[in-house]
């Protein structure tokens, strides 16, 4: 399957939970940005995800609606300005590490 076609799929939420899992180890960044930003990616992936060296999938993981609050803790300590704000904007990012990120000075 080539890129686009992974890619397309990547951001389709009518793609597989399992699928999505597979293309979390994509060697092209926008396919693991599309994973990360998935409504149906499971919770396990978007950890893995949070670790991604690619700024634009662990935003991808801030501001997923699945993302658990620890990871979001976690990724609100990120060296990209980017993917702090991704935190902040999430929902089920906690009142402590909303309180951490009003001192951010971005």
């Amino acid at each position: 399957m080539d890129r686009e076609s992974r890619e397309n799929m990547a951001w389709s939420y009518k793609t597989n939970t399992r699928v999505l899992d597979i293309f979390a180890d994509d060697e092209y960044e926008y396919v693991r940005e599309g994973v990360a930003r998935n409504k149906k990616t499971s919770v396990e992936t978007l950890d893995k995800l949070s670790e991604d060296e690619y700024y634009g999938v662990r935003y991808g993981v801030a501001t997923n609606k699945n993302t658990r609050s620890e990871t979001l803790d976690k990724l609100s300590n990120d060296k990209d300005w980017y993917v702090r704000e991704g935190v902040a904007r999430n929902k089920k990012t906690s009142v402590e590490t909303l309180d951490k990120l009003s001192n951010d000075e971005n």
